[in-house]
Formats: structure tokens, sequence, C-alpha cells
């Protein structure tokens, strides 16, 4: 299973990630510390991912978002 932070690394961080869903690096900066990409970047980010010989696919974002969700709650009951 991919993580955000796996999903980031295979663009090379978040300033090429920034530059295939044109944005800036800062906005790709957060999305990346919150590890959350939001949706509406999904479309964009799979097709940049796909293009570049990469399988993504929305199951792997709903995953990676899952266990980046529960690692948070697992961190806050600490």
């Amino acid at each position: 299973m991919r993580s955000i932070e796996t999903i980031f690394g295979e663009f090379g961080g978040p300033a090429n990630l920034g530059r295939a869903l044109g944005i800036s690096t800062e906005h790709a900066g957060q999305m990346r510390r919150r590890k959350s990409i939001p949706i509406r970047w999904w479309p964009k980010l799979i097709e940049a991912s796909n293009a570049a010989g990469r399988t993504l696919t929305e199951s792997d974002l709903v995953a990676a978002h899952i266990d980046a969700e529960n690692s948070r709650a697992t961190e806050a009951a600490e």
C-alpha cells in the first residue's frame, strides 16, 4: 500500500508534485505536511502519475488517506 509520503516520493517531492498539479511548491508542501491531498486534485494526480509510467488509482489514494487518518488518530491517543 502507498502512503501519502510514498506518493510524494514517487514524484520526487513537493516541488515536482506541485508542478504536475499546477500548484505552488508551498501548497504541495502543505498537503505533504497534512498528509492529505484534496480530492479535487486526484484526477490530475492520477493522470500525471500514469503518464510517468506509474499506476495510481483512486483506490490507492483512498487507502493512503485512510492510513494517514489512522496514524493521526493513533498519535492523538498517545
